[in-house]
């Protein structure tokens, strides 16, 4: 059998964050033990849960916080979604 080599999916990226406007919204279904800290990386900014990288947001690295990081259900998600 051939061996396959497991990647990690890389982070997403965010262009044109502005915190006056924006949140970055996270889907989870249970929010309880999760930890969000946000992390600089020269000019950006990486928003890991736990110890994994989940978003780049560039050119954010001195104005995004963990306070804009927030979490919907799937439910308000799809919502969303049919909105759009």
């Amino acid at each position: 059998m051939e061996s396959v080599e497991y990647s990690p999916p890389l982070p997403t990226v965010i262009y044109n964050f502005d915190p006056a406007e924006d949140l970055v919204a996270l889907v989870a279904v249970d929010q309880s033990e999760t930890i969000v800290t946000v992390e600089e990386d020269g000019k950006d900014a990486v928003i890991f849960i736990g110890n994994s990288a989940l978003a780049r947001v560039i050119g954010a690295a001195k104005t995004l916080t963990a306070a804009h990081v927030t979490f919907m259900s799937e439910d308000v998600a799809g919502t969303l979604r049919a909105m759009h």
